[in-house]
């Protein structure tokens, strides 16, 4: 079960990277390939949803920049 929610916590810290680098790069006026490879990527990742089990790990819940 705790490879399951390592790979959970993995993909929001990733997905959270990439959402506050997007809203960094849209307040600064960059648009540029970078910004549209991450746009495109984060389209692919499985979307963040709760379901019977809540995240364990000691940061779940650290959300920086938000």
């Amino acid at each position: 079960m705790s490879g399951k929610i390592s790979v959970k916590m993995d993909n929001q810290i990733v997905f959270d990277l990439f959402f506050n680098t997007i809203r960094a790069a849209e307040a600064l006026g960059v648009d540029n390939d970078y910004v549209r490879e991450l746009k495109a990527t984060r389209k692919l990742m499985t979307p963040m949803h709760i379901g019977k089990h809540r995240n364990t790990g000691p940061l779940g819940g650290v959300r920086a920049g938000r």
